[in-house]
């Protein structure tokens, strides 16, 4: 089966195949991976890019900033936006947040401590250590920092909860 990550922001989409790339070397056959535009979680392009590729027999795999929400209220907004009335085994679907946004895996990678903060002080956070942090950076350091921390065979959180989703959409 193919899959399908539908992406919020113009990082993640780069960010997904290169952690794709890994993945398949490391832990699981992926199939054919297709990534979506940049959508906003609000917008009704998600639900119809959702269809589309739940349409096309592909499992789903949403990757969201939660933007500082709760995670589960993000998860709860799509399934109720975008799910609910689909009329498609849903179960092909997956969500999976970046809390409070995609900066914080990379500082889960440099183990720094952003709990209960939101995305500007991650970012504030992660300046202090890497002095000429820009977002468009951020595809690249994660590969960086994550190849280097998987030859010490500890992978991070963000990286088993996209394998989770790669394996269920073969199960």
């Amino acid at each position: 089966m193919s899959i399908y990550f539908i992406v919020d922001n113009k990082y993640s989409k780069e960010l997904i195949i290169k952690l794709i790339t890994i993945v398949r070397n490391k832990f699981v056959r992926a199939g054919v991976v297709h990534v979506s535009r940049p959508v906003n979680v609000c917008s009704n392009k998600m639900g119809r890019f959702i269809k589309e590729g739940l349409g096309e027999g592909l499992c789903v795999v949403i990757v969201v900033d939660t933007e500082g929400d709760k995670p589960e209220d993000v998860k709860a907004r799509i399934i109720d936006e975008h799910l609910k009335d689909l009329g498609f085994n849903r179960e092909r679907v997956k969500i999976i947040t970046a809390h409070p946004c995609l900066e914080a895996w990379l500082a889960e990678l440099l183990n720094l401590n952003t709990r209960g903060v939101n995305c500007k002080d991650v970012k504030d956070i992660i300046k202090r250590h890497i002095k000429d942090y820009e977002s468009h950076l951020l595809p690249g350091l994660i590969e960086r920092h994550l190849r280097s921390r998987l030859e010490v065979g500890d992978p991070p959180s963000f990286l088993m909860e996209i394998i989770d989703a790669v394996r269920s959409c073969f199960t």
